[in-house]
């Protein structure tokens, strides 16, 4: 991709948010996974390196220390780095999986500039090298540079993290069929080998360009990843890259609840109470977890429950939903039975 406002704010936002963990001295995770939990682990960068992103690349520099940082905090220690980049309709492996620092930082260090001069990238090419663990004889004469080798590690946690706002095209700097399938083709792939990828869409709020968005959920759905989007001017994006190391990459899962009627049962043809309980695994109550039952919403109050009051005139059986940030949405049931008949 050429030079655009849009994709140099991304990446100054994206390399000066690297920055900002550092400065904050983190230490524990935002939320996630604590010290340890995530390890062993590899983290691979899949990194857009066109001329517009001079400035971020100078601040990556900068701020590779305290990506580390947050890397160690999670691992326990126990991490090793890579770096791709695609700054044509081909692939560089910069540096593949090493447990040095020093070795890290040089490879951005080492990072230079160049084309970008059309659109789409070779975004599902560059992840194909990451996943699979591609060497450059695996590919046609110049469309891979360096070897991805050693590939990940069968016993670490897998993170491959891909920022873009470019559809993917291959080698042909074309977006068509055949490119949307590559990227179903990988990202199924990575799921197979347990390689999680969260998907950064730059400019995808507040308005999406929706095949773009498509393909970016598409990488964190198929693999069990996370998918984030910031505005166009890269704000937020830092915040994206930190919660992703901390959650393991979407490792840790948003808790479980449960939500219980009382009533189960009811008969048709009368008005009837039900009160629904909404708690954690844990059993302790759930407030303000919204819950939808026969096209009516309610929250829960301090002691988790919420109290519909309904009337059907059909049997069978109606189902209810809960939902709360932080938690996985939990479901069950009413079962309503006919009313009884009368006969003289």
């Amino acid at each position: 991709m050429g030079f655009s406002l849009s994709r140099g704010k991304f990446a100054a936002a994206f390399t000066a948010g690297l920055a900002a963990v550092a400065a904050a001295g983190i230490t524990s995770t935002a939320g996630g996974q604590a010290r340890g939990s995530c390890s062993p682990l590899d983290l691979a960068f899949v990194v857009d390196n066109t001329g517009s992103m001079g400035p971020a690349i100078d601040n990556v520099r900068r701020g590779l220390g305290n990506i580390v940082d947050e890397a160690n905090t999670v691992s326990g220690g126990n991490v090793r780095y890579s770096v791709v980049t695609f700054p044509e309709d081909n692939v560089v492996v910069n540096q593949p999986f090493t447990a040095s620092e020093s070795e890290a930082r040089s490879a951005i260090n080492g990072i230079t500039l160049g084309g970008g001069g059309n659109i789409p990238e070779s975004s599902d090419e560059a992840m194909n090298t990451v996943v699979n663990g591609l060497r450059a004889s695996d590919r046609a004469g110049g469309q891979q540079t360096g070897d991805f080798q050693p590939p990940y590690r069968s016993s670490a946690e897998k993170i491959a993290i891909l920022i873009t706002d470019a559809l993917p095209g291959g080698f042909n700097d074309e977006y068509t069929p055949a490119a949307k399938a590559n990227v179903r083709k990988v990202a199924d792939e990575a799921k197979s080998k347990g390689i999680r990828v969260t998907s950064i869409y730059v400019g995808g709020r507040p308005t999406p360009e929706s095949e773009l968005e498509g393909i970016m959920r598409a990488w964190a759905r198929r693999t069990g990843g996370e998918y984030r989007t910031t505005p166009s001017d890269g704000s937020g994006a830092s915040a994206a890259i930190r919660a992703s190391i901390s959650r393991c990459g979407g490792k840790a899962t948003r808790r479980r609840m449960r939500v219980r009627p009382n009533p189960r049962n009811i008969r048709a043809g009368s008005t009837r109470c039900i009160t629904f309980s909404v708690r954690s695994s844990s059993g302790r109550p759930v407030s303000r977890a919204r819950v939808r039952f026969a096209g009516r919403s309610k929250r829960t109050n301090s002691r988790g429950r919420a109290r519909f009051c309904v009337r059907f005139s059909r049997a069978g059986c109606r189902g209810v939903r809960a939902t709360r940030s932080g938690f996985r949405a939990a479901r069950s049931r009413v079962c309503v039975a006919a009313a009884p008949r009368f006969t003289g």
